[in-house]
């Protein structure tokens, strides 16, 4: 048994956007992983097998019970760590699975490891990549720390040990309030934060982190998944695409 289980989470407003992570997750990740994506109702469209949707709370799961069904979730499953990406975390290339399967194995080796950083938000968190720690390294992947800054809680696509994550999340936060909130837990408790120079997964943020409100950012997304997207209609006509 893997020592990680894929979570995904998306809400009702955002629930269109999963027609584009389904059909990108499954070419560059792979069609055999399971995925768990936790949703409020469940989707009206085909999606392919590996994809397991749960509805959180019988479908009644605001924002600001993010955190709290997140971790309710995350409490009933079996492996140690989970793989935990948003909604719009839509690949752009193929993800090097045995790098993650690696870190994982790796945490389990040390229980105060909440978070192993996938992409590249640790690699710049002191700006320039040659400012982040060198601590060990695991096969052929670098392992890095970057102590003190900001955002360690940071939900970009990370490995999260599932007891420490349990821990942290607070009811009555949203996505955006457990970066901020949480900081002052993980340094009490003394958990690890850490990232990799190899970046394993790599990806878009389609809704966020600088997409204008309204906007769908596909810039990078293989043209034949956008294109039909277009044609089947799957973007809601009040939303303006930004592409090249």
């Amino acid at each position: 048994m893997a020592s990680y289980t894929v979570v995904v989470t998306t809400c009702n407003k955002n629930l269109w956007i999963m027609r584009l992570f389904i059909p990108l997750f499954n070419e560059f990740w792979g069609g055999d992983e399971i995925v768990h994506v936790l949703c409020e109702k469940f989707p009206d469209f085909e999606y392919p097998s590996n994809f397991r949707f749960m509805s959180v709370n019988n479908g009644v799961w605001p924002r600001d019970l993010w955190a709290t069904g997140v971790r309710e979730y995350i409490r009933t499953l079996q492996s140690q760590n989970i793989v935990l990406l948003l909604d719009d975390y839509l690949l752009t290339r193929h993800v090097d699975r045995t790098a993650v399967h690696l870190l994982s194995d790796y945490m389990t080796k040390d229980d105060n490891i909440l978070r192993m950083d996938l992409s590249a938000d640790r690699l710049y968190a002191r700006g320039n990549p040659i400012n982040a720690d060198d601590i060990d390294t695991c096969k052929y992947i670098d392992i890095i720390s970057v102590d003190g800054t900001s955002y360690q809680m940071s939900l970009q696509c990370g490995i999260f040990n599932i007891r420490l994550l349990s821990s942290v999340l607070q009811d009555g936060l949203n996505p955006w309030e457990v970066e901020l909130h949480t900081q002052p837990i993980l340094d009490a408790a003394n958990m690890k934060v850490y990232g990799t120079r190899q970046v394993p997964v790599r990806y878009i943020n389609a809704l966020g982190t600088g997409t204008p409100e309204g906007s769908v950012n596909l810039k990078g997304i293989k043209p034949s998944i956008v294109e039909r997207a277009l044609y089947n209609n799957w973007i809601p006509n009040s939303f303006s695409i930004l592409r090249e």
